[in-house]
């Protein structure tokens, strides 16, 4: 019998990767409302990873996300505001 606290680490794995998944997804269309629904799925990912202790794993894709998309201004705005929790993604 599998342990509970495996059960739900796997579950949580695999909903932060389909988060992870669809943000990558708008990220690649390229415009300003695409990168802002790819912050509601980045908070989405942060909200379970959160949950499990694993918000440095969350920190550390949006690092490589800030690093492999520097040049997309409107993403970097994205970014900057969803490592704020308290900050509106749309103003």
């Amino acid at each position: 019998m599998m342990d509970i606290a495996l059960y739900e680490e796997r579950i949580s794995d695999a909903v932060a990767n389909y988060y992870q998944k669809l943000a990558e997804k708008e990220i690649n269309r390229g415009h300003k409302t695409a990168y802002q629904e790819a912050g509601k799925q980045l908070r989405k990912m942060r909200a379970v990873l959160e949950k499990h202790g694993l918000l440095n794993e969350w920190h550390e894709h949006i690092v490589k996300l800030q690093t492999e998309h520097k040049r997309k201004i409107r993403l970097m705005e994205v970014l900057e505001r969803i490592s704020v929790p308290s900050k509106k993604l749309i103003d």
